[in-house]
């Protein structure tokens, strides 16, 4: 669900009908809805969407040189990194000469310095590559103090930044005129680490954000905690329950404050009609959860035939 960005996707679309390499930097606290942002941005763009790893920092050149070559359906993607962030860069432009490309470089942080590898090269661009290449760069960030170092430097990167855009959580007002049509008791707050649906508890409405981010676990609050995954604005949550009927396989924590749509089983089919994506939201969460109880499901089985010395499963 996409709320009340029109100027910051006005601004993102003057830049990007610009010739020329042009850096955005995008900020905002975790769960406003940058990652949301961008990808509504990009759709239909000729794109590589990079998420950038904090607590993995030294994955990301590799992953980022995995893609690039994907993009660009070259061989030996699995196995290939670029040496370094200036020859992987170097390596896209040359290879998207004559069309606007848009690279997005998703939660950079200012906690590793693998991270700020990216920073430091962006200093080092030649300025022939500035006027000849023919890419959007957008850097996002949750990390502040990252935002304003850069955008209040003296060194030559603060000049380089055509744009830099800080985003807050969306206003009551945006959100009213997107739901003119919802009951307004159907929209629920949460505050920060907030309980939402609970494991082992039955249900009886499904969830689609339309603000903030949530994380959902297995096990929560016990010594056998494990996080599944997050959940941001627009992904939807609850379905196995109201589905099923059966108890929720897992429990939803607010990690920042969130603003949910409540859906009942009785007004699911007119919910779905309103937007077809719903839908496909829906099946998608249901497909990742299963994805998660079979992982899980060979896990506890080889950790079984291990401590019972059983036979090895067959496929």
């Amino acid at each position: 669900m996409f709320v009340g960005r029109d100027k910051e996707i006005e601004k993102l679309e003057r830049i990007y009908k610009q010739d020329g390499l042009h850096i955005v930097l995008l900020g905002g606290k975790k769960g406003v809805g940058k990652t949301t942002l961008l990808e509504e941005f990009c759709k239909h763009k000729r794109n590589i969407f990079f998420t950038a790893s904090e607590y993995e920092a030294r994955t990301n050149l590799p992953n980022l040189s995995r893609m690039i070559r994907e993009y660009f359906n070259d061989e030996d993607t699995s196995q290939f990194t670029f040496p370094f962030w200036k020859i992987a860069f170097s390596y896209l432009y040359e290879k998207n000469k004559d069309k606007r490309i848009i690279l997005v470089i998703d939660n950079l942080s200012n906690a590793t310095e693998k991270s700020l590898l990216i920073i430091k090269y962006l200093q080092e661009i030649p300025e022939q590559e500035l006027i000849m290449n023919n890419m959007m760069l957008i850097i996002s960030t949750n990390d502040e103090h990252l935002y304003n170092s850069l955008i209040n430097s003296n060194d030559i990167i603060a000049k380089r930044i055509y744009a830099a855009i800080f985003i807050d959580k969306v206003s009551d007002e945006d959100i009213q005129k997107l739901l003119m049509n919802v009951d307004k008791a159907n929209i629920i707050r949460f505050s920060e680490d907030e309980i939402v649906l609970r494991e082992g508890e039955i249900n009886k409405d499904i969830y689609k954000i339309i603000s903030g981010h949530a994380v959902y676990y297995f096990n929560y609050g016990t010594d056998r905690e494990l996080v599944v995954g997050g959940l941001k604005e627009g992904n939807m949550f609850g379905e196995y329950s109201l589905l099923t009927g059966k108890p929720g396989i897992y429990t939803v924590v607010a990690e920042s404050e969130l603003l949910l749509l409540r859906v009942s089983w009785s007004e699911i089919e007119k919910f779905v009609s309103m937007d077809s994506s719903n839908f496909k939201d829906i099946m998608s969460h249901m497909a990742k959860m299963l994805n998660v109880m079979k992982i899980n499901t060979e896990i506890l089985y080889e950790d079984i035939s291990a401590s019972e010395n059983l036979p090895e499963k067959i496929d």
